[in-house]
């Protein structure tokens, strides 16, 4: 099992969709937690945490 760490705290919700939707598309999903944040300055965050498992080739 791996994770990986997506935020970016200048995109909008539906580029942010879609560079989660990238990265998962090739892979065994086992969970996505999402939590909205601000950042020390005060802008608004996004941050998914993905765990997944690579998917073997038949």
């Amino acid at each position: 099992m791996k994770v990986k760490y997506i935020w970016n705290e200048s995109c909008t919700s539906n580029d942010f969709e879609r560079e989660i939707n990238e990265f998962i598309k090739d892979k065994n999903i086992v969970d996505i937690k999402f939590q909205p944040t601000r950042g020390g300055d005060g802008v608004p965050m996004l941050f998914a945490l993905v765990i997944y498992e690579e998917v073997e080739d038949e």
